[in-house]
């Protein structure tokens, strides 16, 4: 059976017990449609951003344009451990911290240098190494995904018998993909992620 990836919005027990499930002869597939409801909720379609924090941190690299301020990609901001501009400075953890060099906003994913600024250079001339996302994944977030794995797992019925597994990565299975984009659509479902879709500024 496939594992579940750390970053995966809900738990298996959390799935089974909403879809109501009480055996172990759905576990694969649900692990499946866990996967692919945590990739959807996380790409550009929906959310566009991580929901759980991984472990490893995120290297983002940008093109400076001349300001001291920054949004990450990826907020809430779990630990800030280096600003690189290129041909400028190297910020470390403990320069990060210090708010006569850098402030932030952890929940806006807001940067602003406080002494240097973002030039604009060379592309992708900056680089900010951060941890992303939320440590507890939010209440609605996690509910809008369990009405997602349900419905997902409802929708096997509609194929043919036996199917086992469910992919909607890139080049995956289309039909499952625009289901689910037509179920996101869903007002009780998405009054609780849109809040959290991430606007981009730049």
């Amino acid at each position: 059976m496939a594992s579940l990836v750390d970053h995966a919005i809900v738990s298996l027990d959390e799935a089974k017990a909403w879809i109501g499930i009480d055996d172990t002869s759905q576990d694969s597939l649900v692990t499946d449609i866990i996967s692919a409801v945590t990739d959807f909720i996380e790409s550009e379609r929906c959310l566009a951003r991580r929901v759980k924090r991984r472990t490893a941190a995120i290297e983002e690299k940008f093109t400076g344009d001349g300001t001291n301020w920054y949004r990450v990609k990826h907020p809430p901001i779990g630990t800030l451990s280096e600003i690189y501009i290129e041909d400028m400075v190297t910020l470390d953890a403990s320069d990060c911290a210090d708010t006569d060099l850098v402030r932030y906003d952890p929940d806006n994913g807001d940067i602003w240098l406080v002494q240097y600024r973002f030039w604009r250079g060379y592309p992708l001339n900056c680089k900010v190494t951060y941890t992303g996302g939320w440590s507890t994944v939010p209440n609605p977030i996690k509910q809008a995904a369990l009405m997602l794995v349900k419905a997902l797992y409802q929708y096997r019925d509609r194929q043919s018998e036996g199917v086992s597994s469910v992919s909607i990565g890139v080049g995956g299975a289309s039909q499952s993909v625009s289901y689910l984009a037509d179920v996101v659509k869903d007002p009780n479902i998405w009054t609780l992620l849109e809040p959290y879709r991430l606007v981009r500024y730049r």
